[in-house]
């Protein structure tokens, strides 16, 4: 019984710290998670904020929302310490100034998320649709604008 709490609270302990614990022929031994690439956390902060506007005037949908908002702040966070693609053609001086922007931005984003979160839970559904609208979507089209390639 003993042994059973302790492998459970490794296994959670490494998940928390971005370690899945996989099982093998000789027990749990523990792999490192794949790393998510910008691309993969861009789109699941797209899916998260898609979530939280179709449903946060929905009360049943409830969980689902505060799901959304973790995602998209954990989502944010990772994102904070990836370099956009455009920033692989730059280097030195322009590089660390472009890599500033960016991370500013991610933190202004991050900060919002916060935000957006307290408004919701404060039952501020006005707010909330103004949050997304006027402040989150603004700063993703001008980020990408600034860092995506295609545009």
């Amino acid at each position: 019984m003993m042994r059973t709490r302790v492998t459970l609270a490794v296994v959670v302990a490494l998940t928390c710290v971005g370690v899945a614990a996989v099982p093998t022929s000789a027990g749990m031994a523990a792999q490192p998670e794949a790393q998510a690439s910008l691309d993969d956390h861009m789109s699941g902060m797209h899916e998260s904020l898609r979530t939280i506007a179709r449903n946060h005037n929905d009360a049943s949908k409830r969980d689902d929302v505060l799901r959304a908002i973790t995602q998209l702040q954990e989502h944010t966070l990772a994102s904070k310490t990836l370099d956009p693609h455009k920033l692989e053609k730059l280097s030195g001086d322009e590089l660390e100034s472009a890599r500033d922007d960016y991370r500013v931005r991610m933190s202004m984003l991050l900060g919002m998320t916060t935000e957006l979160e307290i408004a919701y839970l404060d039952g501020e559904h006005d707010k909330v649709d103004d949050i997304i609208r006027n402040k989150l979507f603004p700063i993703r089209d001008k980020g990408h604008q600034d860092f995506q390639e295609d545009h």
